[in-house]
Parts: C-alpha cells; structure tokens; sequence
C-alpha cells in the first residue's frame, strides 16, 4: 500500500512540474505577442489618412450626428473613411471625415 502511495505522490509530482513548465511557456507566449502589438500599434499610430493629416488611428473623435464619444482603430485610405469603436471596443462603424469632429475641438466649440 505503501508503495502504491508512492507511486501516485510521483506521478502527482511530476505532473506539476509540467504544469508549471507549461505555464512559464505560455506567460512567455503572451509577453512576445503583447511586445509585437505595440510595436504594431506604435507603428499605426503615424499613419494618417492623406486628405487629412488631423485624424489618426488612435484619435478620440465624436460623432456629430449622434454624439458619441468613439476612438479610430482603422482607416481605409482608398474611400477616405475612418472605422471607428466606441470606448469600450465592442462595436464599430464606418464614418467619413465629415461625420466626424477630433473631440478636442468638439470640447472646445461646447465651451463657446
């Protein structure tokens, strides 16, 4: 009985070190792949659309029709138009340049 005890106390051994090894490899995993989107997200940010240097992906804009305070995530530079995310991320739109105001300027024309 012993010995069965002991037997299972090593299987149980060996299979957290593997646990633990197997978890090292993946926090290393998800450090290169955070590492490559900022390198990623650092190199979209210089980008801007060519008929309109003032909008950036990352800019915060609000829409002008309802309102809403939304960030750039995208631009498609074929038809101008800015793909936008609410603050949380969860949904986008396409808008153009004219459905749009950087917020900074939406504050300041509020204040007037």
């Amino acid at each position: 009985m012993e010995a069965l005890s002991m037997i299972v106390n090593l299987v149980m051994i060996i299979i957290l070190i593997i646990i633990i090894v197997k978890f090292f490899q993946i926090a290393s995993d998800v450090r290169e792949i955070k590492n490559s989107l900022n390198v990623q997200k650092d190199y979209s940010t210089n980008s801007a659309v060519e008929n309109d240097e003032t909008y950036q992906i990352g800019s915060l804009i609000v829409e002008k029709k309802t309102e809403k305070q939304m960030r750039i995530i995208g631009i498609d530079e074929n038809n101008g138009k800015f793909q936008c995310s609410n603050t949380n991320g969860v949904t986008f739109v396409w808008l153009s340049g004219e459905e749009i105001e950087l917020f900074d300027i939406y504050v300041k024309n509020l204040n007037k």
